[in-house]
């Protein structure tokens, strides 16, 4: 697959973040979900906006651009 080339492709993919790479990786998660929003936030003005959040839980069935995987693993 040519990730610089004229097609681009998404994908649907499982993403595992290991342990190891928690503490490292805290400062700076590139990837990112809508739905992970903390009790406080969600009853705060965040809560009626959809918002992006980063955290380092692993993803099921995460859809992303070919290029931002390839950035991310």
């Amino acid at each position: 697959m040519d990730c610089d080339g004229a097609k681009g492709y998404v994908l649907e993919v499982d993403l595992e973040y290991p342990d190891h790479l928690h503490d490292r990786h805290n400062d700076y998660v590139s990837v990112v979900t809508r739905d992970m929003l903390s009790e406080y936030n969600a009853k705060s003005l965040f809560g009626k906006q959809s918002c992006l959040v980063s955290n380092l839980y692993n993803k099921v069935k995460y859809v992303t651009h070919i290029k931002n995987l390839t950035k991310t693993v």
